[in-house]
C-alpha cells in the first residue's frame, strides 16, 4: 500500500463539482457545452518517494516459495532405486551390486559398479537396507568417496535385516556406494522374487 500511495502521490484523489448539467444532454453532444468542468483536489500528501526494493523484495518471496514447495531445482530431481534381484557372494572390499533398477533420473546409479555418482551438488536423503543369510554374519558400510560412513550389521537371527538412512552434502562427481569391508567372505541374502535388499537416494535440496 506504501508503495501505491508513492506512486499516485502527484495524481488528483477525486474531482469536486459535479454539474448538475451533466445529465443534460442530446444524443449528438454527450457533454454540453455550458457543462462546469470538475475541479481537482490536490492530494495533501505529496508522498513522491518510490519503493526501490520492490522488485527484490518479489524474488525473495518468489524464492521463499520454492523452498516451501520443495528444492527450488528447476530441473528433473536427480533420484535412484535399486534392489538385489539374486543373492550375492561378497569378498573384501567388494561393493554391493544392486542390479535391478526401479528408478534412475539422471543416469547416476550404475549396476556395473554398485556406485551412485552425483549429477547435481546439494542435499541427498540415501537409504540403504541389506538381508543376511540365517546364521551368517553381515558387516556392510556406506562410503562417500573413499570415506566410510555407517555401518549396516544384521544380526545371526534368520533372515535379519539392516537398515541405514542418512542425509548427505554431496558435490557433483561424489560417488555413494555400498561396500563389504570384511576380511571373510559373506553373504547379502536375497529370495528370488523379494527384492528385499536396496539402496536408494534423491536430491532434497539444492
Amino acid at each position: 500500500m506504501g508503495d501505491m500511495n508513492a506512486r499516485t502521490g502527484k495524481c488528483p484523489d477525486f474531482i469536486t463539482g459535479d454539474s448538475c448539467q451533466i445529465n443534460n444532454f442530446d444524443a449528438e453532444n454527450l457533454i454540453p457545452n455550458y457543462y462546469e468542468v470538475d475541479t481537482e483536489i490536490s492530494r495533501n500528501n505529496q508522498d513522491n518517494v518510490t519503493n526501490v526494493q520492490e522488485h527484490d523484495l518479489f524474488k525473495d518471496l518468489i524464492g521463499m516459495m520454492k523452498k516451501i514447495r520443495g528444492s527450488g531445482y528447476n530441473g528433473d530431481i536427480p533420484a535412484f532405486s535399486a534392489s538385489l534381484s539374486k543373492s550375492q557372494n561378497l569378498g573384501s572390499n567388494t561393493n554391493v551390486l544392486f542390479d535391478k533398477v526401479w528408478t534412475n533420473v539422471g543416469n547416476g546409479y550404475s549396476t556395473q559398479t554398485g556406485v551412485f555418482t552425483v549429477p547435481t551438488g546439494g542435499l541427498y536423503q540415501i537409504s540403504c537396507t541389506v538381508v543376511g543369510a540365517p546364521g551368517k554374519t553381515l558387516r556392510v558400510h556406506l562410503w562417500k568417496n573413499e570415506q566410510k560412513t555407517v555401518g549396516l550389521y544384521p544380526n545371526l537371527a534368520n533372515f535379519n535385516s539392516a537398515t541405514l538412512n542418512m542425509v548427505l552434502d554431496l558435490k557433483e562427481g561424489d560417488r555413494v556406494y555400498i561396500r563389504h569391508g570384511n576380511s571373510q567372505s559373506e553373504l547379502v541374502y536375497n529370495e528370488p522374487g523379494t527384492d528385499s535388499s536396496m539402496f536408494s537416494g534423491y536430491l532434497i535440496s539444492k
